[in-house]
């Protein structure tokens, strides 16, 4: 959040060096669903609230990441998120 010019030329650098390299990617956009409501300060349940600050971060990234690289040839697909039933078979603590 501090430094969104620099995460992002960073992005594109790895993104350069994928396609350089010949590496295919799937990026799973949120690859640590609970990552997003602490770098918020708010609770897990944010994630669902279209008001919360987690929810408004959550869609400028994902709507930032697709938008910027959405045509490389390097992505073969866009995972939402990684291992989240995991969450579902632990009760919901995961």
């Amino acid at each position: 959040f501090d430094s969104p010019d620099q995460y992002w030329a960073r992005m594109d650098e790895l993104m350069g060096l994928c396609r350089k390299n010949r590496v295919r990617l799937v990026p799973s956009i949120f690859f640590n669903i609970h990552l997003w409501p602490l770098l918020c300060g708010e609770d897990y349940a944010s994630i669902a609230d279209p008001k919360s600050k987690t929810y408004q971060a959550m869609h400028n990234y994902a709507t930032e990441l697709v938008s910027r690289y959405k045509d490389d040839t390097n992505i073969l697909a866009w995972e939402l998120t990684n291992e989240m039933a995991l969450a579902a078979e632990a009760g919901g603590v995961a």
